[in-house]
């Protein structure tokens, strides 16, 4: 996924902003650090940096009522039809087993100013979530009261207030009693 983003980006021929959730979250901190000139600012809901980052999870069933109807919507929207739906759910698992291997070291190495955002219900613990914030040098951190991975669905108008905000906002943001951020130098 950080593969095709940053084909992407380069045939744009400019840098933009990159907003992604969970899985598309860690693509974005990937091109981030791999490619941090084509990358304005970049917003990761839901990340985790590795998969005990995670709280514990039933494995998807593949089997039942509720796989069924989540296939047959799949179908509507997958070249490869109904009978890839469980091929897809079975390597979501694997994903979510063994992806991503993210070290402080390497998310430290992100220059691009990034707005970390989880619900304080999220399937990523809120631990990562804060491990996360804390290792990206220019980054700024929203936990949402009362919401779950699903924040984005769940808190649109906030959502997007928020990441608004951040995104037209001054890097470093100015607060009025610094402690994360250095204050800029007297003038």
């Amino acid at each position: 996924m950080a593969r095709e983003t940053i084909a992407f980006l380069e045939w744009l021929g400019r840098p933009a902003h990159l907003i992604g959730h969970s899985d598309g979250a860690v693509s974005g901190l990937l091109v981030a650090m791999q490619r941090p000139d084509l990358v304005n600012r970049l917003v990761a809901v839901g990340a985790n940096t590795s998969p005990e980052g995670l709280e514990p999870m039933e494995p998807i069933a593949t089997e039942g009522p509720m796989f069924d109807e989540w296939a047959a919507d799949f179908a509507t929207r997958s070249p490869d039809g109904l009978q890839h739906a469980r091929v897809v759910a079975e390597k979501t698992m694997r994903l979510f087993a063994s992806e991503p291997n993210l070290t402080a070291e390497q998310l430290g190495s992100i220059t691009v100013a990034t707005l970390v955002m989880s619900g304080d219900d999220d399937s990523t613990r809120l631990e990562d979530t804060i491990a996360l914030y804390r290792a990206i040098p220019e980054a700024q951190l929203a936990i949402v009261p009362g919401a779950s991975h699903a924040v984005l669905k769940e808190y649109p108008r906030e959502t997007t207030a928020l990441i608004q905000r951040f995104l037209r906002g001054p890097v470093p943001p100015m607060t009025v009693s610094p402690i994360r951020r250095q204050p800029p130098a007297s003038r």
